[in-house]
């Protein structure tokens, strides 16, 4: 049991003292769950009655545990709703689809939905408590709203008119954002199409159902159009490490998709203050350069995040003024995650241990690495020194010692995914400051990477083989396409599906003459997702993450001097299929035996 005022576990004797005297409190703790669900419509009669003078523990909705007003370590009110009169009740609205069936758990949640707050002291009336709840409510709103339009407008460059995509899971956090968006129509006179999209993982079968039920059911009341993706477990990696990231990968490129096929302005997440928060702790926890030392931005290429300045407790304060359901992902508790346990644990001590000023704390250090950052690039960044793949030793010797480290940091972490230890960075920076030092080395730097320094050149060497090759031809009905002798080109105009890998290229006009080779310094590309322009091929490759070692070996197809696809999966506009006019069939090419850096 626990008692009214703190939500602690009392002694079940003292169960009837702590609720005030009633007794349908000491009948509830003590009923079997079964028994509280077939008597959930009786709870909900006697507190629309007035009779109740009592709180009742809202129930989790996938836990069946009591949630208590604050945890020992200081958690938020994550389950409690305002106070609950005839008048709330009626404008409570449930997130029920219309016509849907209702169950004898929906029926539990929905007695619980509007359960009184911890009880008032003696001596205060329920009228004064519910005034008191109703003003508290009231500012949770107005500061919601006025935080998310003024961030909308000025943080996240939104005109009023724009188009976006609000990805909602559920929580209190997205649905939240999703009616923030629709009140800023409502009550600001805004004029945003706002697109709903969420995401069922398959990982929380019976959870993940009934999220993506309340999602579609807010879209529908509002009348926005809803855009489901779906995986199924066996899609996920088995390792548990892996899952977050990987799905995080898979919701980004989802929704960009979706940005470009509706022609969208933005993707809005809602991120708020105490992610941001987490997200830097976990940055020092992993060994963060003290340059990096900050949270997410505001604004990240076509992703903004417009809640970045509002608490949780705000916007459940928000969610209990308008009476919105929401979910908690069962998983949000689970300590496997190095976020949650960052969460649980260590969030609540910082908290006590600097009297309530972390965030503050928190922000000052953010802002101090920012402007390091901002220092360090002032000596010039990699791209600026024309040191994306290789740095001038010479010229790196002019730069202050903390802007080398810096630099030299850039050019090793191409080398794999993991961060370049701090040791690790001082020994070869002490190797290149010495004065008598070697010219010509190589140092080892794990995953078959190689630091290699010739003259005052200084480079990461990936270990492959460079092999000299002379031209091959191979004829495709009418297309001609030159390539180097290692590699064993199959190549045909067909639509029909091939049974090995390959791919297909579109719009191929008849006698065109293409090119098979490896990439080339200055070589740029136009992926099929971006008609405003080129970008620089090393800078497509590394956005996409392609391993290093692969780069110089994956085989580029040229027409007219111009790179229209990397083999085997990524097109350009001009061999994309979405821009095919059906005036030629797509050429289909195999290629094998290109494990070589060709010349």
């Amino acid at each position: 049991s626990r008692t009214v005022e703190s939500g602690v576990r009392a002694p079940r004797t003292e169960c009837d003292r702590a609720a005030g005297g009633g007794s349908m409190s000491l009948c509830w703790l003590i009923t079997p769950p079964p028994f509280r669900r077939m008597s959930a419509v009786a709870v909900q009669w006697v507190r629309y009655c007035g009779v109740l003078g009592t709180p009742i523990p809202k129930v989790n909705h996938y836990t069946s545990r009591f949630a208590p007003r604050n945890n020992a370590k200081g958690g938020s009110n994550r389950h409690w709703s305002t106070v609950s009169t005839p008048e709330s009740l009626h404008r409570t609205r449930p997130w029920r689809a219309r016509g849907a069936r209702r169950s004898t758990a929906w029926n539990l949640s929905r007695a619980c939905q509007t359960s009184l707050r911890p009880g008032p002291a003696s001596g205060v009336s329920r009228g004064a408590l519910r005034s008191d709840s109703q003003s508290r409510g009231d500012s949770s709103e107005a500061l919601v709203l006025d935080t998310l339009a003024e961030a909308l407008a000025d943080k996240c460059g939104v005109e009023e008119t724009d188009t976006l995509i609000v990805c909602v899971s559920g929580g209190a956090d997205s649905v939240a954002l999703l009616h923030g968006l629709v009140d800023c129509n409502n009550q600001r006179g805004w004029q945003l199409r706002i697109h709903v999209l969420h995401f069922n993982h398959g990982l929380r079968p019976v959870e993940a159902g009934t999220e993506q039920v309340m999602v579609q059911s807010y879209a529908k009341q509002h009348k926005l159009p809803f855009h489901l993706r779906t995986r199924t477990a066996e899609q996920w990696p088995s390792a548990t490490s892996g899952v977050q990231e990987h799905a995080r990968e898979w919701r980004r490129q989802e929704a960009e998709a979706l940005r470009r096929h509706l022609g969208a302005h933005a993707i809005v997440l809602a991120h708020h203050a105490d992610d941001q928060t987490e997200t830097i702790l976990l940055k020092w926890l992993r060994g963060c350069h003290l340059s990096n030392l900050h949270g997410m931005n505001w604004k990240e290429g076509t992703f903004i995040r417009p809640l970045l300045s509002l608490k949780k407790e705000n916007l459940l304060g928000y969610l209990d003024a308008r009476h919105i359901s929401w979910l908690e992902d069962s998983s949000n508790a689970s300590d496997k995650y190095m976020r949650n346990r960052v969460r649980h644990r260590l969030i609540p001590l910082l908290h006590e241990l600097t009297d309530g000023a972390l965030e503050s704390r928190i922000s000052a250090l953010a802002e101090q690495s920012q402007q390091l950052r901002e220092m360090l690039d002032s000596y010039g960044t990699p791209q600026s020194r024309q040191w994306d793949e290789e740095i001038d030793v010479d010229d790196w010797m002019t730069l202050p010692r903390m802007a080398r480290m810096d630099a030299l940091y850039e050019l090793m972490s191409v080398a794999g995914e993991r961060a370049t230890a701090f040791s690790s960075l001082k020994r070869v920076c002490a190797q290149l400051e010495k004065p008598e030092g070697a010219l010509q080395w190589a140092w080892a730097i794990g995953d078959g990477y190689e630091l290699r320094r010739s003259g005052s050149k200084l480079w990461v060497s990936d270990g492959s083989t460079i092999v000299t090759s002379g031209d091959a031809t191979t004829v495709a009905d009418d297309v001609t396409i030159r390539h180097p002798q290692q590699w064993q080109v199959t190549a045909r105009r067909s639509d029909e599906p091939a049974s090995d890998s390959g791919m297909y290229l579109f719009n191929i006009p008849k006698g065109a003459a293409l090119t098979l080779r490896a990439r080339q310094p200055g070589d740029r590309f136009c992926p099929h997702w971006k008609a405003d322009g080129e970008v620089k091929l090393k800078d497509f490759m590394r956005g996409q993450h392609i391993p290093l070692h692969l780069r110089n070996s994956l085989p580029l197809v040229v027409l007219e001097n111009k790179v229209v696809a990397i083999y085997p999966s990524h097109h350009s506009v001009t061999t994309n299929k979405e821009n095919e006019p059906g005036l030629y069939a797509p050429v289909y090419l195999h290629i094998s035996g290109h494990n070589y850096k060709a010349q």
